[in-house]
């Protein structure tokens, strides 16, 4: 699946921003970065909402392993997500509906953005950004995926408790995916002289 291209600017959560920055400064001749350079931030209280996968095999049938996951990521899928792979820990209708964008990630080598809009158990809406960052770790192409989840309602609290457990109908979703190359450097001969 084609997810629209666009500039780091999508990203809406300050943490997503962050990360994105990371992932790209860490970026050497367009090559993929290491996960070494990969370093959560603790104060930021990032690992609560990280999830890092491994990628076993290749193209549309590798296995998405979780390695670890946050304490907020359990809450949000009302289960274990770490030590199992993706699809045996999602519920099968989110697991087949996330697997297109897990795809373009492993395919593109390029981060992208899914924007969900869900109702937690209460009818209260909630926004939720998701933020997949592809790493290599041995060889040249993706072997592992750090995911970011951020969650916010414009009633200001909302239950985060299964947010995303069992699915009855996908939720909308809009998913870019974030280039790099189209961030836009600003022109000295563009600037307006101000008198």
């Amino acid at each position: 699946m084609n997810f629209p291209r666009a500039q780091p600017g999508v990203v809406r959560s300050i943490r997503h921003v962050s990360l994105i920055k990371d992932w790209t400064r860490a970026r050497r001749a367009d090559a993929l970065p290491h996960f070494s350079d990969f370093v959560p931030d603790e104060r930021a209280g990032d690992s609560a909402d990280l999830l890092i996968a491994e990628v076993h095999g290749h193209g549309s049938d590798a296995l998405i392993y979780c390695r670890s996951a946050g304490s907020r990521l359990d809450r949000i899928f009302d289960r274990r997500l770490g030590g199992r792979y993706l699809r045996e820990s999602m519920d099968p209708k989110l697991s087949q509906m996330a697997r297109p964008v897990w795809d373009a990630c492993l395919s593109h080598g390029l981060p992208l953005c899914s924007i969900l809009q869900l109702a937690d158990r209460d009818g209260c809406p909630v926004t939720m950004e998701q933020i997949y960052l592809p790493y290599r770790s041995t060889g040249q192409h993706v072997e592992i995926v750090v995911a970011a989840v951020h969650a916010w309602s414009p009633e200001g609290r909302f239950a985060i408790d299964g947010l995303l457990g069992e699915v009855t109908t996908a939720p909308q979703r809009t998913t870019y995916m974030i280039d790099p190359a189209l961030s836009v450097a600003i022109d000295r001969n563009d600037a307006i002289e101000l008198s």
